[in-house]
């Protein structure tokens, strides 16, 4: 919702049609300005009148904000469950006030609270929090066994002991002290790593580069160094027992090599004269230039794996979407407003570990930050619960609930084997 203020003191906007449902918290927020006017000449309030006839005044906090293309800066009122406790019809009342107090401008209307579906007779009824426990241990066996949906795993042993339950190709995580390693089901009995390289050594030794150094470079700057130093053509001259290897890269780089015969295979009586080229043991020098030739043709073909896994994971890297694990809604909130425009895609996966927030995904990349998320756009994680009961009749210690075991054992029949769900597979 938004109101905005010409410096007149006219209205420029006021958006007020926002869904409202009953006992959501800091869902709904209304945004607040004065055109052309610096928020520490005055502040803002809105005094609630619930439907129950209770009042409760929330202050505004300084908020930077964007409607309709242009950018304010103004304040920011969140509506708590305070607020949205009951349904019906809320009343709000906007206040604004210069720097001593003063009542500048102020702004009445009233939206409906929609009652949640919590607030409709059940035939047998249970308590709220019977019913949250139950959705949450509904939404973890969604979590955990929806295909679309990344699984991750505590240990490696768990995820082969699951390996079952997995298609062939689906992508899992791992948790290795505190980072995670992605694996694929390659066959029906084995996972794969397949975010670690694993020939480093060839790496180092054919194209010069380390490790770390290699990692640092980045996806998008590998290929480019490969093809910089991977190796064009080969070449071999003798002269005077001198045998040199001459090896041109792709960049225009030479790297040269000599090995003095005479010197190494013991043929200082080699004579270099035609006439006496039949006595020479040229063999030695022969079987030298294959064994440098064939040396070379395995560096070329070690190049050319090297930069093969590299435009793999390249390719990988580009058409993947990712996924984000955030412990809280403000972590991650607070990660994306800080982000720049590139290190979030739309379609990445942000996941929320805290059970009662939901997940999102990346809707869309702003070309300049507004709002909560910086440049960014979300969308919560939609999860179908076609098929699933929509009333179950639960037994507990104190007897409040009428069984109905027709519904608790289509439950077991088809979403688990008991009504204590497995939570050992956690989405991420």
């Amino acid at each position: 919702m938004y109101l905005i203020y010409n410096n007149d003191g006219s209205i420029r906007f006021a958006i007020t049609s926002d869904y409202i449902m009953q006992g959501s918290n800091n869902v709904n927020h209304i945004d607040i300005a004065v055109d052309n006017r610096s928020v520490s000449t005055y502040t803002c309030d809105c005094l609630f009148t619930l439907p129950n006839s209770s009042t409760i005044t929330l202050a505004g906090s300084v908020q930077n904000f964007a409607y309709s293309g242009i950018n304010y800066s103004g304040y920011r009122i969140w509506l708590s469950s305070a607020v949205l406790a009951y349904a019906g019809t809320l009343h709000f009342n906007i206040r604004l006030y210069n720097s001593v107090g003063d009542i500048l401008y102020t702004y009445q209307y009233s939206q409906t609270v929609n009652a949640s579906s919590l607030s409709t007779d059940w035939e047998a009824p249970i308590t709220q929090g019977q019913y949250n426990s139950f959705m949450a241990l509904l939404t973890t066996y969604i979590n955990a066994y929806d295909t679309h949906l990344i699984r991750k795993y505590a240990t490696y042993a768990e995820a082969v002991a699951d390996i079952d339950n997995l298609s062939l190709s689906q992508h899992v995580l791992v948790d290795s002290l505190g980072t995670y390693n992605v694996y694929y089901k390659s066959n029906a009995t084995t996972l794969t790593l397949l975010n670690v390289p694993t020939n480093w050594t060839d790496i180092y030794d054919y194209i010069g580069i380390t490790k770390q150094e290699l990692t640092a470079l980045g996806f998008n700057n590998l290929v480019e160094y490969i093809d910089s130093n991977d190796i064009q053509s080969i070449s071999f001259s003798l002269l005077t027992g001198v045998l040199t290897a001459t090896i041109t890269l792709k960049s225009g780089l030479t790297k040269t090599d000599s090995i003095d015969l005479g010197s190494n295979f013991n043929t200082k009586q080699v004579q270099l004269e035609i006439d006496n080229a039949q006595n020479v043991n040229i063999n030695h020098a022969q079987n030298t230039a294959d064994t440098a030739q064939s040396t070379a043709d395995t560096a070329v073909a070690n190049a050319q794996t090297a930069q093969n896994t590299a435009d793999e994971a390249l390719a990988l890297a580009n058409t993947k979407n990712k996924s984000y694990s955030f412990l809280t809604y403000n972590d991650m909130k607070n990660a994306l407003a800080s982000a720049v425009s590139t290190i979030y895609h739309v379609g990445d996966n942000l996941y929320i570990e805290a059970t009662e927030s939901p997940d999102y995904w990346v809707s869309k990349v702003n070309v300049s930050p507004s709002g909560d998320y910086g440049y960014y756009e979300i969308k919560e994680l939609e999860i179908d619960t076609a098929g699933f009961a929509k009333q179950v009749d639960l037994d507990t210690t104190n007897g409040n609930v009428a069984t109905n075991t027709s519904d608790i054992t289509y439950i077991q029949d088809n979403y688990a084997t008991d009504l204590e769900l497995a939570t050992t597979n956690q989405n991420v």
